[in-house]
């Protein structure tokens, strides 16, 4: 205390000299009234006071936070929410006098009241309270419904799976204030209600409370709503529900497909769309739309061709959608989609024109459902009134139409038909156009192949792309440009003097440095002095991964390998199943295989990988589609169980047991009298042994298993039957 008593004294002297210069110790030596009255300013600094104190300055807060400020003397001022310690200050200016300048975040919905107590070095305390402050806690709205979307993806082995459930309740407006919420879920609309969201959530200023939820299943219906609470804290000793949102109905069930059937090339093209989470199809057929339906197919796809039906019959089609979950093993099915007809007159088929001569012109398709006949037939579509002419009926799948004028258009038809008894019972056609000889622009413009040379430090490559178009009839020959990217120029890099030779090889560098000197070539055609417009093309690509391949490791691991590429920085592996119609990021890496342990059985895969480097920040990848030119199929199999031997345990009993296999759910056991004989199946297990109660005294019997699994779309798989054992029943 008298420690304190001297600073503060000696805060006043020095205050004083200040002001009055050395006059304050003359006064201080006659023991004046001026130094009696600054010795009573001292003591009244000492003691506890507020001058001023203010909070918020509103009710309702909905900016966040209120800001407090306050000042007084006193050695110590502490500041109490909701009589909870918040922070404190002190005279840390040597004069008695604290000054307070602070923020404070609260949480909507919630209502503090601040107390500022300030104590003196005498003991002595005065404190001063707030009014009660509420933060502003959001509405929800009753004008908008909460939102809800349900997710499906394609599970790490292939097939499709549910993914989970987004759900949103909206606010009358955005909320700046610190929310805390609750999410809750039952499988009644009212009623059995569980707080699914651990703790409680946060959100620091919203217009909305989301959720995504990923602990749902197929087939189940369930119901969602939000709270805004005001969470416990410091502050907050007891939450309390500050406002509650109206119910979200999200049904997770399988509903009913929607279905559409069209004639195909061969066949019926069956499309399934709006299926939800459903991972496969049971597809019925008949010829009666109200009776007679037949399962004929499960379908892992929603996109399968029915190839059984015939010419000139009508057939109609609906489907069962249904999900397999492949950790339950559970089966759920939808409804009946509605049904579909199709008549199938004739498969419908592309046609293709090439110009081969002056005055011909090479037509090609391919084969039609149900066509046994096909006639094609032209006209000249630049000459009004001109009419089609049949140039051939034939049983191939191409044919040459010469004596054709140049330089004119020309509209080719083919009728794809089924001729029985020198009749026509149905036909489809397709038609193409065409103008020959010369033309502005090339056509089938194409990158057909390419190679690459790089540098030991991979700092400089040259790319050498391969360019192949059809030849353009009449043309003096072709000039070939490219935009350089360093100059911003456009630049004629060759010109060929022949229409005949439709090739050129383009070589494109580029460096670390400066990047890829191309990005496209531009092909045209001319004639004489008459220049054609430019058809582009990418060059920039590096080649293609060769050689891929796809090797069985284990019972669970597949091995992609495939030869390097040079210049290549890294490869992309995709995994592509064609039943599904999905395709798969694998991962990506920098050697030259790749280990994927993401398998179920009985599935088939397509493996395909894209090279890529980066030169000067550019990616010189080869396009995702094109990578699939060069890819390894892959079917992973049931592994074989392997027979450790058989015994006579008893009276007409032989005991087999073999070795377990990763995945089986079952083994089937066949026996034999001899051991290259017929075997017929004697028993299932789903242990690794099996004991034969029917073996005869006196005679040898030869036994082999093979392990059964079901895959995660639902589809089982039998393995390959294991070596054979024998034993001879002597009991």
């Amino acid at each position: 205390m008298k420690n304190r008593l001297i600073k503060k004294a000696l805060c006043v002297a020095l205050a004083s000299t200040m002001v009055f210069g050395d006059a304050l110790p003359a006064m201080a030596a006659d023991g004046s009234a001026d130094v009696q009255s600054a010795q009573a300013e001292v003591a009244f600094a000492e003691e506890a006071s507020i001058t001023y104190f203010s909070v918020g300055g509103q009710d309702t807060v909905s900016s966040g936070s209120v800001h407090i400020s306050a000042l007084g003397y006193g050695t110590e001022a502490v500041l109490y929410v909701n009589g909870a310690w918040y922070d404190s200050w002190t005279d840390s200016d040597y004069d008695g006098s604290w000054h307070v300048d602070t923020e404070f975040r609260g949480v909507a919905g919630a209502t503090y009241q601040f107390k500022l107590v300030v104590s003196d070095d005498n003991g002595q305390t005065v404190s001063q309270e707030s009014g009660k402050i509420y933060f502003e806690a959001p509405k929800f709205s009753r004008s908008r419904k909460p939102s809800e979307y349900v997710s499906y993806s394609t599970g790490d082995t292939g097939y499709r799976e549910l993914g989970g459930v987004s759900v949103s309740f909206p606010f009358d407006s955005y909320v700046q204030n610190d929310i805390w919420y609750e999410v809750y879920r039952s499988t009644k609309p009212s009623g059995g209600f569980t707080r699914i969201l651990s703790g409680v959530g946060y959100m620091y200023g919203a217009s909305e409370v989301r959720y995504y939820d990923d602990n749902v299943k197929v087939g189940n219906t369930y119901y969602y709503m939000a709270k805004i609470v005001t969470g416990t804290d410091s502050y907050n000793k007891t939450s309390r529900v500050v406002e509650t949102s109206a119910v979200a109905k999200v049904d997770c069930r399988l509903g009913t497909a929607e279905l559409s059937v069209d004639r195909g090339a061969k066949g019926a093209d069956i499309t399934v769309s709006d299926y939800g989470a459903a991972n496969q199809f049971d597809l019925y057929r008949s010829t009666s739309k109200t009776k007679g339906f037949k399962k004929i197919k499960t379908i892992y796809t929603p996109e399968y061709t029915d190839t059984t039906v015939k010419a000139g019959k009508t057939y109609y089609y609906k489907v069962v959608p249904k999900y397999y979950d492949a950790s339950t093993r559970a089966v759920s099915k939808g409804t009946a989609s509605e049904v579909r007809g199709v008549k199938i007159l004739m498969g419908t088929t592309e046609l293709t024109a090439v110009q081969n001569t002056k005055s011909s012109v090479k037509l090609t398709w391919d084969k039609a459902a149900g066509a046994n006949m096909y006639e094609v037939w032209y006209m000249r579509s630049d000459i009004s009134g001109d009419r089609y002419k049949r140039a051939v009926a034939t049983k191939r799948t191409s044919c040459t139409i010469k004596g054709l004028a140049s330089g004119a258009e020309y509209s080719f038809k083919l009728k794809s038909q089924s001729v029985s008894g020198g009749k026509v019972i149905c036909e489809n056609v397709t038609y193409k156009w065409l103008q020959t000889g010369y033309t502005e622009s090339v056509r089938e413009l194409e990158a057909v192949s390419s190679t690459v040379s790089a540098s030991k430090d991979k700092k400089n490559l040259t790319i050498y792309t391969n360019l192949k178009w059809n030849r353009v009839w009449g043309a003096s020959g072709y000039k070939i440009f490219a935009r350089n990217n360093y100059t911003n120029k456009l630049e004629q890099v060759a010109v060929i003097k022949s229409a005949a030779r439709n090739t050129y090889k383009f070589k494109n560098t580029g460096s670390s440095s400066k990047g890829i000197k191309y990005y496209s070539a531009y092909v045209v055609p001319y004639k004489g002095k008459k220049q054609g417009e430019m058809t582009s093309v990418s060059v920039n690509y590096i080649p293609l991964a060769k050689n891929v391949k796809a090797v069985r490791k284990s019972t669970s691991e597949v091995r992609v390998t495939w030869s390097a590429v040079p210049g290549a920085d890294s490869y992309t592996v995709y995994r592509m199943n064609p039943v599904l119609g999905t395709t798969q990021w694998l991962g990506q890496t920098t050697s030259t295989n790749f280990s994927d342990r993401k398998l179920t059985t009985k599935l088939e895969y397509t493996y395909f990988i894209q090279p890529s480097t980066i030169v000067s920040g550019v990616n010189c990848s080869i396009d995702y589609e094109v990578a699939k030119q060069y890819k390894a199929v892959y079917t992973h199999a049931v592994g074989t169980p392997k027979m450790s031997g058989a015994s006579n345990t008893g009276a007409k009993k032989i005991t087999v047991k073999w070795s377990s296999v990763t995945g089986a759910k079952n083994y089937v056991v066949y026996r034999a009298t001899k051991k290259n004989g017929k075997y017929s199946k004697i028993g299932t297990t789903s242990s690794c042994s099996f004991t034969d109660k029917k073996a005869a005294k006196g005679k040898t019997y030869y036994y082999k298993v093979a392990a059964v699994a079901v895959n995660d779309g639902g589809c089982a798989a039998q393995s390959a039957y294991s070596k054979t054992a024998s034993a001879k029943s002597k009991k």
